[in-house]
């Protein structure tokens, strides 16, 4: 873990990678102090919590899936290795939940599990339930100010694959006082690849085609 100072509000970050990396550059560059724990483990989340005295925010980087296995030839060790990741994602945000102060924000970055995935159903599973998870904290905890929102992006296994820095501008911003405005919400993160642009395109060259008959 990179320790921030003891004394100083801080951001917890949860997840390793290129992602993390990026997120952590960008929050240190706005000025925020940022503590760093690379495992969701619940051990590890404790032993991080524990270094610090404030909490100001926290985001956690939800596994990246795995795809590539049809549904029905999900195993029970793949199911079960998927399930217990997101019961490490549920037990470091019910650690971390009651230590983070009132107004303080939380970001989830996962996969968009809720449009599903061509052989990654039990991955996408659990990818989707995120949103759902950070929804309800959000209504739990509107009371004393906390906002939760979820970053959905495209795993690269699906064709797509997220721009670090754009990713990590979005978390400082809905972790800022300027997106007070949004909370319990799933922000799709990936281009506008969900408005199916190769149709919209297709349909543009055949509407120029019946104009030139």
């Amino acid at each position: 873990m990179k320790p921030a100072d003891s004394d100083a509000a801080t951001i917890l970050l949860l997840g390793n990678g290129p992602l993390a990396e990026a997120i952590a550059d960008r929050l240190r560059r706005g000025g925020s102090k940022v503590a760093e724990t690379a495992s969701l483990d619940p051990a590890a989340v404790a032993s991080a919590l524990a270094g610090i005295a404030s909490l100001e925010s926290l985001v956690i980087l939800a596994p990246e899936p795995r795809l590539g296995t049809p549904m029905l030839e999900v195993t029970d060790r793949q199911l079960e290795a998927s399930l217990a990741e997101f019961l490490d994602l549920f037990g470091a945000l019910s650690l971390a939940l009651p230590r983070l102060a009132d107004g303080g924000g939380l970001v989830a970055v996962s996969a968009r599990g809720h449009l599903g995935a061509w052989g990654g159903a039990h991955e996408m599973a659990f990818s989707g339930a995120v949103a759902g998870l950070l929804r309800s904290v959000a209504l739990e905890n509107m009371d004393r100010g906390v906002r939760a929102n979820v970053i959905a992006i495209d795993p690269p296994a699906a064709g797509g694959g997220a721009d670090p820095t754009q990713i990590a501008d979005l978390t400082q911003y809905l972790l800022s006082s300027e997106s007070a405005a949004v909370n319990g919400e799933l922000i799709l993160a990936n281009g506008g690849r969900s408005l199916k642009m190769r149709e919209a395109r297709d349909r543009r060259g055949a509407r120029k085609s019946i104009a030139a008959q």
